[in-house]
């Protein structure tokens, strides 16, 4: 039986930081190829053009930047698949999927629904703030790492750290950025490589 030998060339310009023998060559799937580049959250830098993408069914949000091709994912929680009576509504509680704008930050004094720092950045329609929004909570590592995936009354909820890097992007984003709350699939086909 004949083997065939197929030869791979890497042809981009090495680095001064990159070094590649035959046992550590780079990685190269074109048939997984995606232009978007994922870093940890704790390394992405905020700029102008930031947005957040949460996909609800499974607990993930992505940040993300179509300009620099940047994105960082993160786990979150969101709003309980029940009814629930809170602050004089009652209400289901899934966090509703639609695009968005955080507009406001406002600083709340419950430190446990609000997490340490208390932020609170509202979730608009429109020019219309609505009682969704996006904050820490205090056990909300503790869920997270037991697995959970709803948990809130309907807003986001992500841990401080992460909360410190959206504060940064909405800045950078003049106090206007994007958000998307979807079940959706394709609007965060951008991050997945299969």
């Amino acid at each position: 039986m004949a083997s065939i030998l197929t030869i791979a060339i890497y042809s981009a310009p090495i680095t001064h930081s990159e070094s590649f023998t035959n046992t550590n060559p780079p990685a190269i799937n074109m048939a997984n190829y995606s232009p978007w580049v994922r870093v940890d959250i704790e390394e992405f830098q905020p700029s102008e053009g930031d947005y957040l993408t949460v996909y609800i069914p499974t607990g993930t949000a992505y940040l993300a930047n179509d300009t620099t091709k940047i994105y960082a994912q993160f786990p979150i929680l969101s709003g309980q698949p029940k009814n629930v009576y809170y602050i004089g509504r009652y209400y289901f509680a899934t966090t509703p999927e639609q695009e968005w704008e955080i507009k406001s930050m406002d600083t709340k004094k419950d430190h446990v629904t609000f997490g340490k720092t208390g932020r609170f950045f509202r979730l608009y329609e429109g020019d219309d703030g609505t009682p969704y929004g996006i904050h820490g909570y205090k056990y909300a590592q503790k869920l997270i790492e037991a697995g959970k995936i709803y948990a809130s009354m309907g807003c986001v909820i992500v841990p401080e750290n992460v909360l410190d890097i959206i504060d940064a992007s909405y800045k950078a984003d003049n106090k206007d950025m994007k958000v998307i709350t979807t079940s959706d699939i394709e609007k965060i086909a951008n991050f997945i490589v299969i």
